[in-house]
């Protein structure tokens, strides 16, 4: 071929190309254009020299197509492909979109699950108010009680649990599924409630807590020689037409509330029905047979101080202030045994609820990333 002609040839190829990369005049214009995304099997990062004209010229469309659909530049969308992101992963939100990209940039590496859920990216404590703020470490809270949840009731249903012992905590099993720091999620869970991580672990162990105090009260209650050696309770119900009348070792019915100095109620029975009930627990509980760090590790608490404050945070009073108030839910239960309510999540409702989370709104409306899936 003539010189001349090859190279007029070649200049006009890179006319062509330089032509077919830019953007289109009026894309400024259409914006808010309502588009179908790219159609099913489009792969964008798949744009190459390699391929023929048409081809090249029929995707180049389609990614301008869904990134005016998506409200972004065609760039960015592409950046996204090249990451291995898909449209239903790409955020909706710009401002997140953009923090996305940012560390997308910087790290060379998808944001862990934690900042996807929470919003919380690098830099974000600069720029968020205080409200913001709060919103953001309550989405990461919420999905890290529910993680917390999981591991513990995993712990619960493993047939070799045994080999754990009591001062084993759930902390590496929440942090490896949220993709984060221990130290770093204590420091928001401090921040948004006033409780540590291992607190936090602590405070839901506590919900069973009532139930397993409450057998134990019961089990002292029926063993109590309160009226001349018999098995039955010291009193009877307050229903019952003893109990009415307050005939024998019964009490009027309608007693008034009582409150000791110490916080537990008292109310359907006598303070000193309670107060006798407590006296015989407390003759059991007698040094060095009795230690409050062993009854602590019965309840599944590492120690009687983490078990302490749990019960202040769950149920605002102290372990023995709780049972006081159980002692006086036993005596009016009399004989009859009032199984506990539910306590706590089946794995799959944790699981389900771990799918269904929704974590921080950039804006109303637009969920911005999940834990699950």
């Amino acid at each position: 071929m003539d010189p001349i002609v090859d190279s007029r040839v070649a200049s006009q190829h890179r006319f062509n190309a330089a032509s077919s990369t830019a953007a289109p005049s009026d894309f400024s214009t259409q914006q808010s254009a309502q588009l179908k995304e790219a159609p099913p099997g489009f792969d964008p990062a798949a744009l190459s020299s390699d391929m023929g004209f048409e081809e090249f010229e029929r995707k180049k469309k389609a990614l301008w197509e869904t990134a005016r659909a998506l409200k972004m530049m065609p760039d960015e969308l592409q950046f996204f492909y090249d990451h291995s992101y898909t449209v239903e992963m790409i955020p909706k939100n710009p401002v997140f979109r953009k923090e996305m990209i940012s560390f997308l940039k910087k790290n060379e590496s998808a944001p862990p699950k934690w900042m996807m859920a929470s919003g919380m990216f690098p830099g974000s404590e600069r720029t968020d108010d205080v409200d913001v703020r709060r919103k953001k470490l309550r989405a990461l809270y919420k999905g890290a009680v529910l993680f917390i949840r999981k591991a513990l009731k995993r712990h619960e249903e493993d047939p070799e649990r045994a080999e754990r012992t009591v001062f084993w905590d759930p902390v590496l099993d929440v942090c490896r599924a949220m993709e984060i720091a221990p130290s770093a999620l204590s420091r928001f869970c401090k921040e948004l409630t006033g409780n540590s991580l291992i607190q936090v672990i602590d405070s839901i162990r506590a919900e069973s807590l009532r139930g397993k105090l409450k057998a134990g009260i019961r089990s002292v209650v029926i063993g109590f020689d309160g009226r001349g050696g018999s098995d039955e309770l010291p009193h009877p119900r307050p229903n019952s037409p003893e109990g009415r009348e307050g005939k024998g070792d019964g009490f009027a019915a309608g007693a008034a509330t009582e409150k000791t100095t110490h916080g537990a109620c008292l109310g359907t029975v006598a303070e000193k029905q309670v107060w006798e009930v407590w006296g015989a627990m407390k003759a059991e509980r007698k040094w060095p047979r009795f230690s409050q760090n062993a009854w602590a590790n019965e309840m599944g608490f590492a120690s009687y101080r983490r078990l302490y404050r749990a019960c202040q945070v769950i149920y605002g009073m102290t372990p023995h202030q709780l049972e006081l108030v159980l002692i006086e839910e036993v005596l009016n239960e009399g004989n009859d045994v009032v199984i506990e309510g539910k306590v706590g999540m089946t794995m799959g409702e944790i699981d389900a609820a771990i799918m269904a989370f929704e974590p921080y709104r950039m804006e109303a409306g637009v969920v911005v990333g999940r834990y699950g899936g």
